[in-house]
């Protein structure tokens, strides 16, 4: 473990992880037991998860000299975060698929993989631009399968997409000519965003198990989520 005055970016993960632990058991380990338990994860950071415990040490060393960087450590961006303790986004990113695919391969252990259940959902939008923020989806599908058996359950539902936006409604027709056949002047789908969560939520809770609050769900369309959140 690296002396209390010349920390390392191994020093800082460990100073990160042992807040968690003290959130989570209201008791930290102390920094003599930190490195055994802090060996394994670290050697699994990306590259880029490691530079950013760096930069913290950077920041800490210069901190505890008094240095001229000393005044940088407080620096503050245009959103008032400390921009030291600044949260990478690709690297927060990282974090969360790490642990996501870690609770999920966890729920495995005791169950055979072939009665594992996989739930998966997916969207028609009324038309494709990447590089909108959202989709407009017109139709929503759910199924919920294992590799033995099959598909266990099913959900589908129409979508009211709400007005096409100006400028976009023959790129929407040219979309539903070319895939999904939905009118763009259908007028069937569900109105009812909220209630539509609740469904998606409902679909879940009926498979989750005592260790998680739902499992997880599969989804390429995740724009059409962004979309659904913000209208209720």
């Amino acid at each position: 473990m690296p002396n209390k005055n010349t920390p390392n970016g191994f020093y800082m993960f460990m100073l990160e992880e042992q807040k968690k632990i003290k959130a989570q058991t209201k008791r930290a380990p102390s920094m003599h037991e930190m490195p055994s338990m802090c060996r394994d994860p670290w050697k699994s950071l990306s590259a880029a998860e490691k530079a950013h415990y760096d930069n913290l040490a950077k920041h800490e060393k210069a901190r505890q000299r008094g240095g001229s960087s000393n005044k940088d450590m407080y620096r503050k961006d245009n959103q008032r975060q400390i921009i030291a303790y600044r949260k990478d986004a690709k690297v927060e990113k990282e974090k969360r698929r790490r642990h996501e695919t870690e609770t999920m391969m966890k729920s495995w252990r005791d169950e055979d993989s072939l009665d594992q259940v996989f739930h998966v959902i997916d969207f028609q939008v009324m038309y494709d631009v990447r590089a909108e923020d959202h989709h407009l989806p017109v139709e929503l599908g759910m199924v919920a399968f294992n590799l033995r058996d099959g598909i266990q359950k099913s959900f589908h539902t129409f979508i009211d997409p709400g007005e096409i936006p100006q400028g976009n409604k023959l790129l929407a027709f040219k979309h539903s000519e070319n895939t999904h056949k939905i009118p763009v002047d259908f007028d069937q789908g569900d109105k009812n965003y909220e209630g539509i969560w609740s469904k998606i939520n409902s679909f879940l809770q009926s498979d989750a198990t005592k260790s998680e609050d739902i499992p997880p769900l599969f989804c390429l369309v995740r724009r059409c989520f962004i979309y659904l959140f913000f209208c209720f």
